[in-house]
């Protein structure tokens, strides 16, 4: 009986903490070249994952979400030779919404060979709105840190 207490005593600990790093709620998803990227809250602030990766903070209020083409609202995915690939998420939606709305401020998530770094963000006077789609001249300069 002793024994059991022991082994009680032992695992307990072990499911409580398993319990209490359970798995955030996920925002949003982009593939690219099969690598997976998840927006996800940690602190009901959003961070985000490469291939199950421990979550990045991305400096964004959650809910979140990348943003999307308009004709097919898949997240959109720009690649620049020496940066990587580049997608752009926004934060502060309503909650119960992604991957729809809008937030005020966006922020590039660059994924590279050694997985993501943050880009530039932009808070700007104009709402960033999920599925409307921006110029590829935001996702450039938000990855391109100015000379």
């Amino acid at each position: 009986m002793r024994m059991l207490h022991l082994v009680s005593a032992l695992v307990a600990p072990a499911v409580l903490f398993a319990c209490s790093v359970s798995a955030a709620a996920t925002f949003d998803r982009a593939e690219h070249e099969g690598r997976v990227l998840e927006l996800v809250e940690v602190d009901g602030a959003c961070a985000v994952t490469v291939d199950g990766s421990a979550p990045l903070a991305v400096d964004l209020p959650a809910p979140c979400a990348f943003l999307r083409r308009p004709s097919t609202k898949l997240p959109i995915v720009h690649v620049y030779d020496g940066v990587g690939a580049v997608a752009l998420a926004t934060g502060g939606l309503a909650a119960g919404r992604p991957p729809k709305g809008c937030g005020d401020t966006v922020r590039a998530i660059i994924l590279d060979g050694e997985g993501a770094r943050l880009g530039g963000s932009d808070r700007g006077e104009k709402a960033f709105c999920v599925d409307v789609g921006f110029d590829e001249k935001l996702y450039y300069g938000l990855s391109h840190p100015p000379e």
